[in-house]
């Protein structure tokens, strides 16, 4: 008789984008509520909601027992697949007479879906309860969504629904499946031995086709489980080093505390910056890549990233635009330091290089711009004003 041993499910598992998509999305909300007040800038909301302190648990709860789960289940997909390959290879190369350490081997298999089973219960139970409670967190955040004026888009990654939805099909289509993937196990295994007894080639299945098909599961499987690592990685290790204000993903119109919101810098093409009311265009609209070590490289994106924000020697410079990868290489000019104003009910930052932190960029008048010391004053404060992601 034929066997599927669940290969049709598990290859559309594994050719599933969706889901690393969506385990991303989680991973970087989980990160984002764990920093809390230690983040800088608008995450500062979240503490102010009732159920931050509730969402919270639950996302270390994720971090510490749901997310080591779900990384296993990837490792015994793709164990099973291996050993499958490593079965059928085996006996498509013996004779009937030596398979007894191959149908040995279905019983380990039997054993490890056992297992896996037991996995999926748990990792339903656990997505459902950390998405009801992030849940609650995103309907108080866009009750109070008024009150952020252009901060509104930055909460964009609370918008779970969808992605803990696609991770609970996953699972329940595998809770689904081992039950039948039990079945055939435990059929091949009695095919096996009777067709041993007899001496018969085994028949109603093409090993090698089947063999092709593991090995490609397996390399898809793990393909996916170093893709949700690499995510892991960047949001635990790499995203709060590389962007510790956590804007690497949008563009942003920087208006001045003192001049108002509805002004901020804008690039001309002669490489000089002003500041100008807001029309819409894109040279008005920044953004800032983490570089490591707090600093930032700021992007027009009229310009392209061919060059950035950069600042000379003198004092009081002013700012200008200027090749993001000098030729005489010092870039110095192009690292920027931000700092959040934590006085400042909006949350502004003050924007200073990193060879110079105590010289900021203040506004000058109407419409000018210059590098200088550090003071306080209002002129010297930004606000970074989310406008659209990347």
């Amino acid at each position: 008789m034929p066997y599927d041993f669940g290969k049709s499910t598990l290859l559309s598992v594994a050719d599933d984008v969706a889901q690393v998509r969506a385990v991303g999305v989680i991973l970087r909300h989980v990160h984002v509520v764990l920093a809390g007040d230690s983040m800088p800038f608008y995450y500062r909301y979240l503490c102010r909601t009732p159920s931050y302190a509730t969402a919270k648990v639950a996302c270390q709860q994720w971090t510490e027992s749901t997310f080591p789960v779900f990384r296993s289940i990837w490792q015994d997909l793709a164990t099973y697949a291996e050993q499958m390959r490593t079965i059928e290879t085996q006996i498509a190369e013996k004779p009937a007479s030596e398979w007894q350490p191959q149908i040995d081997s279905l019983s380990d298999l039997a054993a490890l879906i056992e297992l896996n089973s037991g996995k999926l219960n748990t990792l339903f139970a656990a997505i459902q309860a950390f998405s009801d409670t992030n849940k609650q967190l995103e309907t108080e955040l866009r009750a109070q969504a008024k009150n952020f004026g252009t901060l509104a888009g930055y909460f964009d990654w609370l918008r779970l629904t969808d992605h803990s939805l696609t991770l609970t099909n996953m699972v329940q289509l595998l809770q689904g499946q081992w039950g039948a993937v039990r079945d055939d196990l435990t059929n091949f295994g009695h095919d096996l031995v009777a067709t041993a007894a007899a001496g018969n080639p085994l028949a109603d299945i093409d090993l090698q086709d089947d063999i092709n098909i593991w090995n490609d599961l397996s390399t898809r499987t793990l393909r996916s489980r170093e893709d949700i690592e690499t995510l892991d990685y960047f949001y635990r290790v790499g995203w709060p080093e590389s962007d510790p204000f956590g804007i690497g993903s949008a563009w942003f119109r920087i208006a001045n505390s003192w001049l108002g919101e509805y002004g901020g810098l804008i690039a001309n093409p002669d490489g000089s910056i002003q500041i100008s009311d807001y029309e819409g265009h894109d040279n008005e609209l920044w953004k800032f890549m983490g570089l490591g070590n707090g600093n930032y490289l700021i992007i027009n994106k009229q310009m392209g990233e061919g060059s950035a924000l950069r600042v000379g020697s003198e004092r009081r410079a002013r700012p200008t635009l200027g090749e993001s990868r000098p030729a005489d290489g010092n870039a110095t000019p192009l690292h920027w330091k931000l700092t959040s104003i934590p006085k400042d009910e909006a949350y502004s930052v003050r924007m200073a290089l990193d060879t110079q932190p105590s010289v900021c960029l203040s506004a000058e008048f109407a419409d000018k711009l210059r590098m200088d010391s550090w003071g306080g004053e209002v002129f010297q404060a930004w606000y970074l004003m989310w406008q659209a992601a990347l």
